[in-house]
């Protein structure tokens, strides 16, 4: 191979890895979102047709969130402070969650945790109440459409 070949392969060798790092440092260095969607939107999307529907938490939230709790009317603002529950996205009145609201909390393996606010005419995770503690985020969790339009956890 003559000198001249030997120094384009060079070359073309460590531009490759130039590149290649600079991709890799801008992956690293990105900032992860959150959530990919939530349950409130994956619901709405829903065809009008369809009246059942499966979905697993992973899917809309993202897979770094690897369970998910339904706080549910009743709970007491008492109870969740004792528990290490961050209160700042909750609404209580007279200290308890109020009756037309329920909230899916998403959390991963760091303790970092989502929290979706949901009326409960919309979307009814509580009415069941057949879930307790902690579900894993890839499960499959059934919703049936109400007459009113909304959804309704079914399990």
């Amino acid at each position: 191979m003559s000198k001249l070949a030997r120094n384009i392969v060079t070359l073309v060798i460590a531009a490759f890895i130039v590149v290649m790092m600079v991709l890799v440092a801008t992956t690293m260095m990105r900032e992860a979102a959150p959530t990919k969607s939530t349950l409130a939107h994956t619901l709405e999307n829903a065809p009008d047709d369809l009246t059942m529907m499966a979905v697993a938490p992973a899917d809309f939230y993202g897979e770094q969130w690897r369970g998910v709790v339904f706080v549910c009317p009743g709970f007491s603002e008492a109870d969740m402070e004792q528990g290490g529950v961050d209160l700042e996205p909750f609404t209580f009145v007279d200290g308890k969650i109020p009756e037309g609201d329920n909230y899916i909390v998403a959390v991963d393996t760091a303790g970092n945790s989502f929290v979706e606010y949901a009326k409960r005419s919309d979307i009814d995770v509580c009415s069941t109440q057949q879930i307790q503690g902690a579900v894993d985020a890839f499960q499959l969790l059934p919703f049936a459409r109400t007459g009113e339009g909304g959804w309704v956890l079914a399990a």
